[in-house]
């Protein structure tokens, strides 16, 4: 399973944008304002919502967070109605959670999201090369069928069966997950940028081994 901690290490090195959930949207609109800084945009389980279809779950998140009750929720909107032991489930989670992160500063961050999404109009504008990888049973599914057909330079990965916590809990879809975005980071590094615009100027006698040589040229220095 591929960490987010891991993610981040690796975005730093790339010039990737990681985004997971609710920070999705945000990412967005980095890429749109910063396409210079970026080489490519993956999101995790969450995409864009119009200003006017934004949940209104979101509005109980900071008062839930201040008032002690953690991220409770969220919780109970991510976990699938028909998990097992889903009253622990949410309640340990939502301890977790509140255990590694300070809710303090997750309540005020709540607060000003919405404020951070993406236009339409920067959607249509992008010009990075972007990855949205979701589970079909995902809550925030909607999300990700809003970017469809909106976003320019954009595709979607569905994982077939995963909902928003399994989508990385499962080992089977952990790996679809990981394996997805790491292709999509090296087809997008700059080795196979570079790759492919040789590829380019190649004279048109020569074959598909010269080609594929040097996309494995660029692949063995990912």
């Amino acid at each position: 399973m591929t960490s987010r901690a891991s993610w981040i290490t690796l975005a730093s090195r790339r010039r990737i944008s990681p985004a997971t959930a609710w920070a999705a949207s945000s990412a967005c609109r980095f890429a749109g304002r910063y396409p210079e800084r970026l080489l490519s945009l993956t999101q995790g389980g969450s995409g864009w919502y119009p200003q006017n279809q934004y949940p209104d779950l979101l509005q109980t998140v900071p008062a839930s967070l201040d008032g002690g009750t953690g991220l409770t929720p969220i919780v109970d909107f991510m976990e699938a109605p028909d998990a097992w032991f889903r009253p622990l489930r949410i309640k340990l989670t939502n301890r977790f959670l509140c255990w590694v992160n300070d809710t303090q500063a997750m309540a005020r961050c709540f607060e000003e999201l919405q404020t951070l999404e993406g236009s339409e109009e920067q959607l249509r504008n992008n010009r990075i090369p972007s990855l949205t990888v979701m589970g079909t049973k995902d809550p925030l599914r909607a999300s990700a069928e809003n970017m469809e057909g909106i976003a320019g330079n954009h595709v979607t990965h569905w994982i077939e069966g995963a909902d928003h916590l399994t989508t990385l809990g499962n080992p089977v879809y952990a790996k679809d997950f990981a394996h997805t975005l790491q292709q999509f980071i090296n087809e997008h590094s700059p080795a196979m940028r570079q790759a492919k615009a040789q590829s380019s100027t190649l004279p048109a006698s020569a074959s598909s081994r010269d080609t594929g040589t040097l996309a494995a040229k660029a692949e063995s220095t990912l």
